[in-house]
């Protein structure tokens, strides 16, 4: 049987997820909001009550290709086909809803593990984004308006890996070629170039949380890069 390598489970991408950086805010309801540091990107806290009612929730993704069986380079890391989760969501009347007591629960899942990697993808710790629209009422367009927003989401973090990626490849002699062989073994050496987000505590993408002790985390994959060191790994100097 031909494997469907489905373009958001290809073992041959490098799939990205997405973190929370550490900030604090005052909402608009008063409650005061602290990340202390850095997490699996997952909106459960700070929300108001539209965004309750409206049952839509922001985070990233993670979990088991149920297409795509787990890839070689991912077979024996620590943390890949097992999990930790917190059940931070329920079902009910066609929309999603907080669920009040939230269990932690573990278990064994099989497929490409997903992501590899993770950066800052949360919109309360987003990217200045200007931006210019026309707005249309009728036939009539009205004039652009421009201005700053600040948005968020893996839309932001998948470019700036393939950004990272040419620049590192133009201080090397050779090409660095397929990232995931490379990065999974870096990522069990002593020196590794990733920050592993392991802690099964505010750390959940309102499923998959950290798995302590563990190098990969379905939340986060093998955690956030530090590029100096990755580029090194690469043969950089």
């Amino acid at each position: 049987m031909k494997p469907n390598f489905t373009f958001s489970t290809s073992p041959f991408e490098v799939q990205v997820g997405g973190t929370t950086l550490p900030f604090q805010k005052i909402t608009s309801s008063g409650q005061l909001i602290k990340v202390l540091t850095e997490r699996a990107w997952g909106k459960s806290y700070g929300l108001s009550a539209a965004e309750l009612k409206q049952g839509a929730f922001a985070g990233g993704a993670g979990g088991f290709s149920k297409l795509n069986a787990t890839p070689r380079y991912q077979l024996g890391v620590p943390g890949v086909n097992t999990f930790s989760a917190i059940q931070r969501l329920t079902f009910k009347n066609g929309k999603f809803a907080l669920n009040k007591h939230p269990k932690l629960i573990h278990g064994t899942g099989h497929g490409r593990n997903i992501p590899d990697v993770s950066g800052n993808a949360d919109q309360d710790t987003g990217y200045a984004v200007y931006t210019s629209l026309s707005k249309t009422k009728g036939k009539h367009p009205h004039k652009a308006q421009a201005s700053w927003m600040v948005a968020g989401g893996t839309s932001f973090v998948a470019p700036q890996m393939a950004a990272a990626n040419a620049v590192m490849n133009s201080g090397l002699s050779t090409p660095i070629g397929f990232w995931n062989p490379q990065i999974y073994k870096f990522a069990q050496e002593a020196d590794s170039p990733f920050n592993v987000l392991d802690s099964d505590t505010n750390n959940d993408n309102l499923y998959y949380t950290g798995q302590p002790g563990k190098l990969y985390n379905q939340a986060t994959g093998l955690g956030t890069v530090n590029f100096e060191k990755l580029y090194g790994k690469f043969g950089g100097k």
